[in-house]
């Protein structure tokens, strides 16, 4: 277990937890719907923006599921997103991308309307799907038999 992760525990950020074949596919195919709808050029940017954040938040939590554990409702989102760091080895440089895109989608949601721009779509989108496949690759290498359950793409619709 990572030393990181258990001090998270010991904090009351994380708490552990078993999950299924199901559970991971449900999630999954969240992320898949959620890719797909934030790529709907008819929707607002702050959306589509929306959208691909709750992808990459998806994502995490199905790195922290496979780990053992799940957040806490404090601060769950930053956490989300510095598990992210932690259990991907996702460089600094994209944490920090990530951690102001999760500032700038509270603005978002519940402060100011029209102030996504299109390149700022374009590159949470583009992060959100490299996110998701380094989650699927993780997950192929860590704990492959989380994914043979039934094939996550059968939930698109």
């Amino acid at each position: 277990m990572n030393e990181k992760l258990n001090e998270w525990v010991r904090n009351g950020w994380l708490i552990e937890h078993k999950t299924s074949r199901q559970e991971i596919s449900e999630l999954l195919a969240v992320a898949d719907r959620d890719i797909k709808d934030a790529s709907i050029e008819d929707l607002s940017l702050d959306a589509q923006f929306s959208i691909a954040y709750s992808a990459i938040v998806q994502c995490s939590k199905v790195v922290l599921a496979v780990s053992g554990y799940r957040v806490t409702r404090e601060s769950a989102h930053y956490r989300s997103i510095q598990a992210l760091a932690i259990i991907l080895d996702i460089s600094s440089d994209t944490i920090k991308k990530l951690n102001e895109f999760r500032k700038k989608r509270n603005i978002v949601e519940y402060d100011r309307i029209g102030s996504t721009t299109k390149k700022e779509v374009v590159e949470i989108l583009t992060l959100a799907k490299e996110i998701k496949e380094q989650t699927k690759e993780w997950i192929r290498k860590k704990s492959p038999e989380l994914l043979k359950h039934q094939n996550y793409r059968n939930h698109k619709r």
